[in-house]
């Protein structure tokens, strides 16, 4: 099992969303607003993703995206896209769960924790599970890589004891780690998103509880807070 040369020393860049085509609004909320920690007073919202920014690896591109909130047991974050262009030094995608907010990483610009790690490694075809405590990875693992070049969906369902990971529907484990109180950051590197499509509503007018549902896709980041009375399809 060959360790990844992804150490996530990255130079932050200062994120800045694109407004390309004037996409972006959110919802009033139809409920009371809650107390304010750190989330938003809305229940729906929908943003142009933050642009590309260089990320650890020179032929790879990355984005920081960060969340309404910190993450809770309940909350979904789901990702479609493919892999990206970047094949040097590996051809490989990143996706971690940082700590968050980014404006903490301006004290310490060179590195960032990242409660969940996982990579895709077409080149050794592993797929890569671990965590990154800001000098080592840790906890690691890995099973054999089921992605392709083709476009795919990942949902992370957050469990009380930690990531459950699903690749087009299909569960494929889950990471132990209940640090994912700390999240308020999605990190991609050598991951394409960006097919730009208009922004949609809900299906449903009123929304219940507070679990946090999180797409990014499609030039996108939509951040639902609640729930429909009937199961929605991402």
């Amino acid at each position: 099992m060959g360790f990844p040369t992804f150490a996530l020393l990255l130079a932050l860049v200062p994120l800045a969303a694109s407004h390309g085509d004037h996409g972006d609004y959110s919802r009033p909320s139809r409920r009371p607003s809650r107390p304010s920690s750190g989330s938003s007073s809305r229940d729906f919202s929908c943003k142009n993703l933050p642009e590309e920014v260089q990320g650890y690896h020179a032929d790879h591109q990355a984005r920081y995206v960060e969340l309404e909130r910190p993450l809770r047991e309940g909350d979904t974050v789901i990702i479609r896209g493919k892999l990206g262009p970047g094949r040097n030094p590996q051809k490989r995608f990143y996706l971690d769960f940082a700590r968050g907010p980014v404006r903490t990483y301006r004290t310490q610009p060179r590195t960032f924790p990242s409660t969940f790690h996982l990579s895709a490694q077409y080149d050794t075809g592993s797929l890569y599970f671990g965590r990154f405590n800001g000098k080592d990875f840790i906890d690691f693992w890995t099973l054999s890589n089921p992605f392709t070049e083709a476009r795919f969906t990942i949902r992370v369902e957050i469990k009380e004891d930690g990531y459950a990971v699903y690749k087009d529907d299909i569960y494929l484990a889950t990471y132990k780690s209940r640090a994912y109180t700390s999240v308020q950051v999605i990190y991609l590197e050598n991951l394409t998103v960006d097919e730009r499509v208009r922004c949609k509503d809900p299906e449903c007018a009123h929304l219940s509880g507070d679990k946090l549902t999180v797409v990014i896709g499609d030039g996108k980041i939509t951040q639902t807070r609640g729930t429909c009375p009937y199961e929605r399809k991402f």
